[in-house]
């Protein structure tokens, strides 16, 4: 139906003449007239009070296909996921900015797109492109707050929230981190802890599974977050106990996926790992070092969706691999580790630095910025060599 027969049609339903119409709009008998013989258009201002009138939305008024249109928008969303979980954000870029475009202010498309901000901020942090970290972050947070000052989804502001308290705490606003996260409904009101007690047979089975991977997804970031600096600037824990901590979330991994399919906790374990081998090596134990980046290697081949293409996990894979061969060769260990450990693929991540909590796609992963932690401890490290390679054997 066109315009004009649409609201000709409510007008007639709901028993009002086009006089007493035009009286409670505000406008002349003639001009509702004009709008339903469509010789003329209503102002787009008087839109929404028409539609509250008839009790319709104002896609119904325009003829839109409600239907049709969540099916577009659900297509879009789709095919820009397909790019993103292959590492293709540029792609998925464009697909979900055309989309909007098309159905502009659309709240599941921006979510979306916030993802994609996220990743790609990542992306630009662990090459040191700052200038392009802080574009992509700042364009994250903007999306995130529209979607928090207007979505009414749950689901859609909880998305959003979640990654907004990582951005805020890289941005150094703990407040606005503290006030987010403090929105949210407890563990224990969750439809996590909820709905596998309220349902029965498949249902409950289904949800009981991801109840568990939930509570695993918990505990191992919890074990992970209690590696933290006080505000004093010392660590909670000495570097031994901060060892034996991820000892600890390495076994819980391996308690909870006997069958070694870890999915995206793969990149966790490779954090854990390469953080586990400096260690060791900095302490002299060869034999620990070098299982640990055998264990990180194999981890990043498999995991880091997040980074962006599979060539550059293959070559830190190489790499990582190198390092256990170099080590391998040298009774010091402790003495090389400057020279033969690199960071977060070579960008000189510091020993003793353990990424706090989150799911890949969160900035819990990043590890602080500095050097290796030498024998004089991590606030030597301008004595110590940074390098993103092995220097002089490589």
């Amino acid at each position: 139906m066109t315009f004009g027969q649409i609201i000709k049609k409510l007008r007639r339903d709901a028993d009002i003449t086009q006089e007493r119409l035009a009286e409670v709009l505000s406008v002349s008998a003639q001009a509702v007239s004009r709008w339903e013989t469509d010789t003329g258009m209503p102002d787009v201002s008087l839109l929404p009070p028409l539609a509250n009138l008839f009790g319709v939305t104002t896609d119904y008024l325009l003829g839109v296909d409600i239907t049709k249109k969540d099916e577009n928008i659900a297509a879009i969303c789709k095919k820009a996921n397909t790019y993103s979980e292959r590492g293709y954000f540029a792609e998925a870029r464009e697909i979900l900015e055309q989309g909007l475009k098309q159905y502009p202010n659309n709240y599941r498309m921006m979510r979306d797109l916030m993802y994609v901000s996220n990743y790609q901020y990542r992306a630009a942090s662990d090459a040191k492109d700052t200038e392009l970290a802080e574009k992509y972050k700042s364009e994250a947070i903007d999306l995130g707050e529209a979607i928090l000052a207007g979505s009414t989804e749950d689901s859609t502001r909880h998305s959003a929230v979640q990654i907004l308290c990582f951005l805020y705490k890289d941005s150094k606003n703990a407040k606005r981190a503290a006030e987010l996260a403090e929105s949210m409904p407890f563990m224990a009101i969750s439809r996590d802890f909820l709905l596998p007690v309220v349902t029965d047979g498949d249902r409950c089975y289904k949800e009981t599974q991801s109840k568990v991977f939930n509570l695993v997804q918990f505990l191992e970031v919890a074990i992970g977050s209690m590696n933290v600096k006080l505000d004093s600037g010392e660590y909670a824990y000495t570097s031994e106990m901060r060892a034996a901590l991820r000892d600890k979330q390495i076994a819980f991994l391996h308690l909870m996926f006997e069958n070694g399919d870890f999915g995206f906790f793969d990149t966790h374990l490779h954090y854990i790992h390469k953080n586990q081998a400096m260690y060791y090596a900095k302490v002299g134990d060869n034999e620990k070092a070098i299982e640990h980046l055998r264990h990180a290697a194999a981890d990043l081949l498999i995991g880091c969706p997040h980074h962006t293409h599979g060539k550059r996990n293959i070559f830190i894979h190489r790499h990582f691999v190198d390092q256990a061969e170099i080590l391998k060769d040298h009774a010091d260990g402790a003495a090389h580790v400057g020279d033969l450990l690199i960071g977060d693929a070579a960008h000189g991540k510091a020993v003793d630095h353990d990424p706090p909590g989150g799911r890949y796609n969160l900035p819990g992963e990043q590890l602080d910025n500095g050097g290796f932690a030498g024998p004089g401890g991590a606030h030597q490290k301008d004595k110590v060599p940074i390098l993103y390679s092995k220097r002089n054997t490589l």
